[in-house]
């Protein structure tokens, strides 16, 4: 037991260290992070001033509610207030603030997928794979301008493994397990990207029954783990309540935008993905980069960049080939499928039956945002 402890703890040093390496200058804490948009920068145009202006105002003994530095004058309704990214920016200044966050959300998940690999059976080398393969994705990548995606997606691997343990036949403490699902996914709402949120709520009922029903046998009486399952959704459900204070608020200033009420399909399926950029996910810029503007594929880049690595392309196929039989590998396999599928937009059907029946799909754009499940499963 003891050797185990020193191989998982050497694992995740080395899981850490692989991490962080690219971004080792976030670790003076005195950088800002420059994102290579080219001709704009959502982190520079939005999220970085929003957040330190609603800083600014907490700091000021101030309720963070509206501000007269944009425009003549703007509401910070709605504004991320993830616990997390709100303590960061309140107490260090801009530039530590934002590199502190950075380097605290790649490290968790790399270290959430690092943890759901080893639960579903993978051995420690695979398992650090895995998270240096989500961690250093080129989605994680590009979408780092992205403080409030960033907040939210990376704790999708701990919520999975939550869901894993309420449904595991004998566990013990599943009330605090549940409660801990419902501060999460509360976390998730509050960074402010509903439809990344969206995503993972998809994601983690789907999960939660495929998980039910597959291990019905060991879990006992019928009874039983719909009681599971019902306190998995209420778990859920309060935190997307608890989520209101971002929610409601952004409802209201999308009721006054050209995103009001549900969206045509043509607006819903902006930003498919390009077929080709799927050899991006083997080798990285193969049909050039937004930065320096070689892209030749259709904008936006960031949207549709997946590259994982061809090791770790290549691991997945051949592990989903040779494992699929197993419950969890058949369900990662059918997520990834689906999520492509989706990603694909306006391409094939598929998304278009889901505009239709799946609750909330209508109400966002941009398809391609699905595409951080369909990287974090060959992760």
């Amino acid at each position: 037991m003891q050797h185990a402890g020193r191989a998982d703890m050497s694992a995740r040093v080395f899981l850490t260290l692989g991490v962080l390496a690219p971004y080792w200058r976030l670790l003076t804490f005195s950088v800002i992070f420059v994102t290579d948009g080219v001709f704009t920068s959502d982190l520079f145009n939005g999220e970085l001033p929003g957040r330190m202006m609603f800083a600014d105002l907490i700091r000021a003994g101030q309720w963070p509610v509206w501000t007269s530095r944009m425009c003549s004058g703007y509401p910070l309704g709605g504004a991320p207030v993830d616990p997390l990214g709100l303590a960061l920016f309140t107490l260090l200044p801009p530039a530590a603030a934002l590199d502190l966050l950075l380097i605290v959300l790649l490290l968790i998940a790399a270290h959430g997928t690092y943890g759901l690999a080893r639960r579903l059976g993978a051995e420690r080398t695979g398992a650090v794979l895995a998270g240096l393969g989500f961690a250093g994705s080129g989605y994680i990548a590009t979408q780092l301008a992205h403080l409030s995606i960033m907040s939210t997606i990376v704790w999708l691997p701990v919520g999975l493994i939550l869901i894993d343990r309420v449904l595991t036949p004998g566990q013990k403490g599943r009330s605090f397990l549940l409660a801990t699902l419902g501060l999460l996914f509360a976390n998730q709402v509050l960074a402010g990207f509903p439809q990344a949120a969206y995503n993972c709520g998809l994601l983690y009922g789907s999960f939660a029954l495929f998980r039910a029903l597959s291990g019905r046998r060991e879990l006992g009486p019928v009874k039983t783990w719909m009681t599971s399952l019902a306190g998995i959704a209420g778990a859920l459900a309060l935190g997307g309540l608890a989520g209101a204070v971002v929610l409601l608020p952004l409802q209201e200033l999308a009721g006054v935008s050209d995103r009001a009420g549900a969206l045509d399909y043509e607006w819903a399926t902006y930003t498919n993905f390009w077929p080709p950029m799927i050899f991006s996910f083997f080798a990285p810029y193969i049909y050039g980069d937004a930065s320096d503007l070689s892209f030749i594929g259709p904008p936006p880049f960031w949207e549709m960049y997946g590259y994982v690595g061809a090791a770790t392309a290549i691991l997945a196929v051949y592990g989903a080939a040779r494992e699929w039989r197993r419950p969890p590998v058949a369900f990662l396999i059918v997520m990834t499928l689906t999520a492509f599928a989706f990603v694909l937009g306006s391409r094939t059907p598929v998304y278009y039956v889901a505009y239709l029946l799946i609750p909330g799909m209508a109400r966002f754009r941009a398809p391609t945002r699905f595409m951080v499940l369909v990287i974090i499963s060959p992760a």
